[in-house]
């Protein structure tokens, strides 16, 4: 087979692997991918067979791995491929709040069992909350109802679930179990600028609330509230030579047992 003919080749299989639930040009991009990917998978193949045969099988490592490397890419394309999870616990939530980007969510935790037979059935109805998600540049955060100029603001917590899979005669974990506190953790930057507003609380002991809205257009607002945060004082930093603050928390429950040390919420 000569070159046009792999290409062309490779072009099919790629189209052959493109959701088809896809717009035009997302189809486009991913057979491109997928068909520049199987070509390096060969190449790849070759290559490190080659070396492998002339006695050289540290060589040939590379250029195998590189291939293994681009199958795993064209994976996330394969229509048949499940990424359905059954009894999923949320055991670690990250926010990160960035002036120039948009709001990023990363969740992770164990799950009961991967799907494998029949996909579940979509839902009839369901809630959106926009197409456009905001970004820092309309935004605003308030210190104990006090406007404040912040650079960024990241939130993560951790459940400290378990899957309880070790009882005798089971396959599959039978449920969830906390085996520690609940930690929420705030990282706050700013420059060092009016100190009063949380500079001077945070050397007196005192507690803080954060309330930040990211969007002012319905459907696309995104707000995190917290009641209580005992930052810690600042570290400085020297970022292109302007002098920064650094703020370290935790976020508590406001009256103990009111389990409200963070709201999010996306309307």
């Amino acid at each position: 087979m000569d070159e046009i003919g792999l290409l062309r080749a490779a072009q099919r299989m790629g189209a052959g692997l493109a959701d088809p639930t896809a717009n035009d040009d997302q189809r486009l991009q991913q057979q491109l991918l997928v068909a520049g990917s199987l070509m390096f998978i060969l190449a790849g193949t070759l290559w490190g067979l080659a070396y492998m045969i002339l006695g050289e099988p540290a060589a040939g490592l590379i250029p195998l791995f590189y291939a293994v490397v681009s199958a795993l890419t064209i994976a996330h394309y394969l229509t048949g491929f499940k990424r359905e999870l059954l009894g999923c616990g949320l055991d670690s939530f990250a926010l990160a709040l960035d002036a120039n980007a948009e709001p990023q969510v990363t969740v992770s935790g164990p799950a009961k069992d991967q799907l494998t037979g029949t996909a579940q059935a979509a839902p009839a109805a369901f809630t959106t909350v926009g197409g456009n998600p905001p970004s820092g540049i309309i935004g605003e955060t308030w210190i104990n109802s006090t406007l404040y100029l912040m650079k960024s603001l990241n939130v993560s917590f951790t459940n400290s679930l378990n899957a309880r899979n070790t009882e005798y005669g089971v396959r599959l974990p039978t449920e969830l179990n906390r085996n520690g506190l609940r930690e929420i953790s705030v990282s706050l930057e700013a420059w060092a600028e009016t100190e009063a507003t949380l500079y001077d609380l945070t050397e007196a002991g005192s507690f803080s609330s954060v309330l930040t809205q990211t969007g002012r257009t319905g459907g696309s607002i995104v707000t995190v509230w917290m009641p209580k945060v005992d930052f810690s004082v600042p570290s400085q930093t020297d970022e292109d030579g302007e002098i920064g603050w650094g703020f370290q928390g935790q976020a508590l429950e406001s009256v103990l047992g009111s389990n409200d040390e963070l709201k999010v919420c996306i309307h």
